[in-house]
């Protein structure tokens, strides 16, 4: 959908405490994967950039789920949309 953990940060004050999620031992390993310099991830272009965005959420340690932007009313994810 085009969501970024960076964006996800910038609506960290407009979105309800419950909905951030603490990372799990799967997640962090999912997040090692990826930054693999072998991974076909990181094997374009913006490779820094994607690597900066993915060492941001492992920094922060928490995630929300999608759902969690309807918080944010209905058209809001329609702009996520390409």
């Amino acid at each position: 959908l085009g969501l970024r953990h960076s964006h996800v940060a910038e609506l960290e004050e407009e979105l309800p405490k419950t909905v951030f999620q603490k990372l799990s031992d799967l997640d962090y390993k999912r997040i090692d994967t990826l930054l693999e310099e072998t991974n076909p991830f990181l094997d374009c272009e913006n490779r820094y950039e994607r690597q900066d965005e993915i060492i941001d959420l492992k920094d922060s340690g928490y995630k929300i789920e999608l759902e969690a932007l309807y918080w944010m009313g209905p058209d809001y994810m329609n702009n996520w949309i390409y």
